[in-house]
């Protein structure tokens, strides 16, 4: 009885997915993005010409940004040196001026949501729709809004009499 060998198959070499940088949009090899453990893929969101920009900004903000404070900007939470919990600088990328300092999830949460505030206030209203608030709790939390409002319009009015 005769038998047959079977052809192996080669192995095709698999397919490179591209990845699209969630700074410049484009899409590119995985060779253009670091290594990121802690990413599904585990490559960074960045591509590696677009991170070290944006660490060469950092560093050139930082540079004139005044001390941090002891506590985030926006959650008022208690930052603990060199820990996941120390301060982060927030910059805004269009215009590359320090806005403040945050804690890492609240700089991690407002990036999420695109650097803008028609990102958080589309996350607002999603919460605010979706929650569980009683007629008691809202007119509190309008009002709350309402002065964080009219507090922004006084300092622009400020910084508008300074220029």
């Amino acid at each position: 009885m005769k038998t047959t060998k079977r052809k192996r198959k080669k192995n095709k070499p698999v397919k490179q997915h591209r990845k699209i940088c969630v700074y410049c949009g484009k899409r590119k090899n995985p060779q253009s993005f670091e290594r990121h453990s802690s990413h599904k893929d585990e490559l960074d969101s960045r591509c590696r010409k677009c991170k070290n920009k944006d660490t060469k900004i950092r560093k050139e903000i930082r540079k004139t940004a005044p001390p941090a404070s002891t506590h985030c900007e926006c959650c008022s939470k208690l930052f603990i040196k060199k820990t996941k919990d120390s301060e982060r600088l927030d910059h805004c990328r269009k215009t590359k001026k320090f806005r403040g300092w945050l804690c890492d999830k609240c700089n991690t949460g407002i990036g999420q949501l695109k650097d803008t505030p028609q990102g958080v206030l589309n996350a607002f209203n999603y919460l605010l729709l979706r929650s569980d608030i009683s007629a008691d709790e809202l007119p509190v939390l309008i009002n709350g809004v309402v002065d964080s409002l009219n507090n922004l319009l006084s300092r622009q009015k400020d910084s508008s009499r300074v220029a």
